[in-house]
């Protein structure tokens, strides 16, 4: 019984965690959208150069959450799927 409340108690702050990657998701969408605006608007080789390192370091921090993202939903699509595996073996 300890085995199953652990488990579930790990299902549950990974889905709090989802949320939280999703949420960041969000504000880097923001952000690469206010980046485009600024390497749009500006003429400065100085801050063109720096939207460019800006925007290389947003899109590999949206990288990495998609990936934990579709990690997370593939754990959790492969657990429900033995769950239902193992409850028609009863």
């Amino acid at each position: 019984m300890d085995l199953l409340r652990s488990l579930v108690v790990k299902k549950d702050t990974a889905a709090v965690d989802r949320e939280k990657w999703l949420s960041e998701l969000r504000g880097i969408k923001n952000d690469l959208d206010a980046n485009e605006m600024l390497f749009n608007m500006t003429s400065d080789f100085d801050l063109t150069d720096y939207a460019i390192h800006q925007r290389t370091a947003l899109e590999a921090r949206y990288s990495y959450l998609i990936r934990l993202i579709r990690t997370y939903d593939e754990a959790i699509t492969t657990s429900a799927a033995e769950a239902d595996i193992s409850t028609q073996d009863l």
